[in-house]
């Protein structure tokens, strides 16, 4: 992934019989690990510098953000990212060159002690957290978070002390919550654990989280494991920021692996609760439900009417604020930023949309020629809806990064550290005059710049493991 052409793809590929596996299968399958690697071969000293200089890094991250280290900035946070990146990125490419394989175990402590650091820390350039407080706050007290908005409170006296300071630092508080019920109950769980405060929330996404990586352990290789369980975007947005996206990809990943087992009714089940957590979800279904039996569509039906049917007769769910925000909000997008400019915002939606639906239906026709269940190429599914997607923030990337541990990519992690660039908005630059979630164009440049080198670099390795003909294939 670094270190130029040190890191090869193709070294992550069985020596013998390369030529003659199908080119498609090369591409798509998952990498296994090499359970005959004995303990000489694994870079434990190495993890363990790389873990000890993560720490540190992380603690002056969450020392950064209370403001001990100054007031914070984007210089300093990138400066803290850089810290926590950089030995990362340099053990992967070492570990890759020399064909280390990483200890389980350790990725596993390590990831645990990093994502902690963010219990000591407060989310910098963030306050969705707010409206998770109040969202837990309202479905303890009136058995709902719909229904109602922030605004409708401002006046309200009743409401007490601590939640009338998280009330006026809401955003967009003419809005009911947009979020879906799977994570509404992870909200009111952490309401319960710790009413107002962040760290009740904070754990339960770092456990889903610790989960997540235990899941992925036999799915992929330790280095992209640790590529993952390491990823500055990851423990900044989910024990940092608290955006609860491990929940949702907790119950994604767990639905994948109970497709591979069999296991139709927990298939169902799981599937339903990434669904109610986010939308992206929906574009998993026909894979993962692609010849599977009756079982698995009562248990998805019925797990998203358990999750909805009390909001629905109560009249309210998170789809209008979903629709506002799908019809009106635009940040950080590429190609739909590009074609608004010129047909207008409404038709590039329209546009974009139907080219999403066009491609995703044509690699479901590609992938139902498969007769063995193999895991759906998440990344690419993602990529492409973030791709023509009116909104690119910078949590939502994490949403592919699992799926880039399994299909590992050049260019998937490369959008896992530009996306970072997102930050550079005129609300973090102190421009006051503008639009605070305006950003200058050399950002988005820059971040579209990087990922397509990685997509080039990709093609070119992609092209190297096509044989250029049978008759130079040797000894087979």
């Amino acid at each position: 992934m670094c270190g130029g052409g040190t890191t090869d793809l193709r070294d992550l590929e069985p020596s013998k019989n390369r030529n003659a596996e199908p080119l498609l299968a090369r591409l798509t399958r998952q990498i296994e690990l090499d359970t005959s690697r004995s303990l000489s071969s694994l870079a434990n000293k190495e993890l363990i510098l790389v873990g000890v200089l993560c720490l540190v890094g992380y603690l002056c991250l969450a020392l950064y953000s209370r403001g001990t280290l100054g007031e914070p900035n984007l210089v300093g946070f990138y400066t803290c990212i850089g810290l926590v990146g950089l030995p990362v990125l340099g053990l992967f490419a070492y570990a890759t060159r020399r064909g280390l394989e990483l200890s389980i175990a350790q990725i596993l402590v390590w990831a645990t002690l990093f994502r902690l650091c963010g219990l000591l820390g407060v989310p910098l350039f963030e306050d969705d957290y707010f409206r998770y407080l109040w969202d837990g706050f309202r479905f303890a007290s009136d058995g709902t978070p719909y229904g109602s908005t922030p605004y409708d409170f401002f006046d309200d006296q009743s409401i007490p002390p601590p939640f009338q300071v998280i009330l006026s630092q809401i955003n967009y508080p003419d809005l009911p919550t947009i979020y879906g019920p799977t994570t509404e109950l992870a909200f009111l769980v952490s309401y319960w654990l710790t009413p107002g405060n962040l760290a009740g929330l904070q754990l339960i996404l770092i456990s889903t989280d610790i989960a997540l990586i235990w899941l992925l352990r036999t799915e992929c290789s330790s280095r992209y494991l640790m590529l993952y369980a390491f990823c500055p975007l990851v423990i900044k947005e989910i024990a940092f920021t608290a955006h609860p996206e491990s929940i949702g990809m907790l119950c994604l990943i767990g639905a994948v692996v109970c497709r591979k087992r069999n296991a139709q009714v927990s298939l169902g089940v799981l599937l339903g609760l990434a669904i109610g957590s986010r939308s992206f979800a929906w574009l998993f279904v026909p894979f993962l439900l692609l010849r599977t039996g009756w079982r698995v569509w009562i248990a998805l039906a019925t797990t998203l009417v358990l999750l909805y049917i009390t909001f629905v007769l109560r009249g309210a769910t998170e789809f209008n604020s979903l629709l506002i925000f799908a019809r009106h909000w635009e940040f950080n997008s590429v190609l739909h930023g590009l074609a608004s400019q010129l047909v207008g915002t409404d038709i590039s939606r329209l546009l974009l949309g139907l080219g999403l639906l066009g491609g995703v239906a044509l690699y479901l026709f590609i992938y139902s020629k498969n007769t063995t269940f193999e895991t759906p190429r998440g990344d690419l599914l993602l990529g492409c809806l973030l791709l023509v997607s009116p909104v690119i923030n910078p949590w939502y990337v994490v949403w592919m990064l699992p799926f880039a541990a399994v299909y590992p990519s050049f260019w998937a992690w490369t959008c896992a550290y530009a996306v970072f660039l997102s930050y550079i908005s005129a609300l973090n630059l102190g421009w006051f005059d503008s639009d605070p979630f305006s950003q200058p164009l050399w950002s988005r440049v820059l971040q579209v710049g990087v990922v397509l080198v990685a997509i080039g670099i990709d093609l070119y390795r992609r092209k190297e493991l096509i044989p250029l003909s049978s008759s130079k294939t040797s000894g087979h």
